[in-house]
């Protein structure tokens, strides 16, 4: 596994139960820990909060509407969208 991979994973599991999305399961804790994996290995790294609502779009198959769209552009199968 990928550096602190266990730390950032029970982070998201903090963040999850602190704000109690119920939308958000195991498996898609675990897309978002798969994604940050992913990018560390290439040096890039993207805030917890940005990682899960990645996550939360890919898995749901809904494009992420922000106007940093070179912010989110390495994640795969993630389809963005700037309406600025």
């Amino acid at each position: 596994m990928a550096l602190n991979s266990k730390n950032k994973l029970q982070a998201f599991e903090r963040l999850f139960e602190e704000y109690g999305i119920g939308s958000i399961d195991k498996a898609m804790l675990n897309l978002a820990l798969s994604l940050y994996i992913k990018l560390r290995k290439t040096g890039i790294a993207i805030d917890d909060g940005d990682l899960l609502i990645a996550a939360y779009c890919i898995r749901n198959n809904l494009p992420l509407v922000s106007n940093n769209v070179k912010h989110f552009e390495k994640l795969e199968n993630l389809q963005v969208v700037n309406w600025a």
